[in-house]
């Protein structure tokens, strides 16, 4: 099943719903192939309800993107008390010269 009929069954144009937002987040994990759209449709849910961690260096750095424009666009997206913990994954060593970049600007 291609990724946008799943994503049409789990939300609305492309967002997934509330409730399945974790299922959502983890197919980033599974299907690493489309995590780039998966993360695109929803970076806080990527960052908070799977394992960023395991993403590799430029599915990170994809979130960190997506997160920038989801914050530059919604100042309050972060409705969940536990974000910080899960920032951890961004702030790893490979990811400091893409970090840099946010810094500057």
């Amino acid at each position: 099943m291609p990724l946008s009929r799943v994503q049409a069954l789990i939300g609305i144009d492309g967002v997934p719903a509330p409730e399945l937002r974790g299922m959502h987040a983890w197919l980033a994990l599974l299907l690493p192939e489309s995590s780039d759209a998966i993360i695109d449709a929803d970076p806080f849910g990527v960052l908070i309800y799977s394992d960023p961690n395991s993403l590799g260096l430029m599915p990170r750095v994809r979130l960190l993107q997506a997160l920038s424009r989801l914050a530059a666009a919604d100042p309050y997206f972060r409705p969940e008390a536990h974000a910080p913990a899960a920032m951890n994954a961004l702030c790893r060593s490979d990811m400091a010269p893409h970090l840099k970049r946010f810094c500057r600007t």
